[in-house]
């Protein structure tokens, strides 16, 4: 326990030197950490397909819509590990869309494993300023729509025995600037992920994991996620968490079919906003396929 909290330590002042911008990400990350890891492809011993669809600030026009598939395995008997991700994400006259790949290189220790990964990808943004109701017609900015197609490029690291995890990972790294139209930019939004959690076995039914996320973005915002997850039967999960600067929220993921699991988050605002929204609502679903062909996975997924 005390070199993963001397990780831990080390890992944030890692952090701390990435200057960094926002980033969306998932309320149910935890279900599926390769949309902020790219270490995390490949790192169970099955192959993984995860879809998640979000719909924030119900009652909100133009409130963010976001959809997102990916799939990752291992490979190189279970050393590397190759991902899938496609992103689309709305947000009032705004549409993003993201298709990267993910590859991840995993050394072993007893009872632990190492896992280092890259992004590469393709981020697509289109922002149609003629549906937009402004007042003043001749300004420049809102005259010309914008199409801009942007590289992706980040790295991760995921650090994982039988009852903890702990992982960094900044999934873009830099920023692209865009001279067209009147010297208007788009910035590649960037952020540094760090994350951690433990298995506690309550008995042979039950097990509790706390984990936290911490979301640094200098010259902006820091803000904490802190989680509790329960796993009955290793069929059932459910928990919650709260966001330190904006939502709390529940989730529950269940195993409905060998292999399939359905999953639900509802986040409620903590700010000024809850009186002009009714929530945001999130639905996941996991499929897992075991490589060597049999019915079901045999290793629990904690992680």
């Amino acid at each position: 326990m005390r070199k993963i909290i001397l990780l831990f330590i080390f890992l944030t002042s890692i952090c701390s030197l990435i200057k960094c911008q926002d980033y969306i990400y998932y309320t149910q990350y935890l279900f599926n950490s390769l949309a902020i890891n790219p270490a995390y492809a490949g790192s169970q011993d099955f192959i993984n397909i995860s879809g998640d669809v979000r719909k924030q600030w119900i009652g909100i026009k133009g409130a963010p819509f976001s959809q997102s598939i990916s799939v990752h395995s291992p490979f190189m008997k279970d050393m590397c590990g190759i991902g899938l991700t496609v992103n689309n994400d709305k947000i009032g006259v705004t549409n993003q869309q993201e298709v990267s790949l993910s590859y991840s290189y995993k050394i072993r220790f007893t009872n632990q494993s190492l896992s280092f990964g890259l992004k590469g990808g393709v981020n697509t943004l289109n922002s149609r300023f003629d549906q937009l109701n402004i007042d003043d017609k001749s300004d420049k900015e809102f005259q010309n729509n914008e199409n801009t197609i942007l590289p992706i490029f980040g790295f991760g690291a995921y650090l994982k025995g039988n009852n903890y995890f702990v992982g960094l990972s900044v999934p873009q790294l830099y920023k692209f600037f865009s001279t067209k139209n009147y010297n208007k930019y788009f910035n590649l939004q960037k952020i540094c992920f760090l994350t951690g959690g433990y298995i506690f076995e309550v008995n042979e039914n039950l097990k509790i994991k706390p984990s936290t996320l911490a979301k640094v973005n200098f010259g902006s915002v820091f803000e904490m996620d802190f989680t509790t997850t329960f796993f009955y039967k290793e069929k059932f999960i459910f928990g919650g968490s709260y966001k330190t600067l904006n939502s709390a929220c529940l989730f529950f993921e269940i195993e409905f079919q060998p292999r399939y699991f359905l999953g639900y988050s509802y986040d409620i605002s903590t700010t000024n906003l809850i009186s002009h929204q009714y929530g945001s609502h999130e639905i996941s679903l996991n499929i897992f396929i075991d490589k060597k062909g049999k019915t079901k996975v045999v290793n629990p997924r904690y992680f």
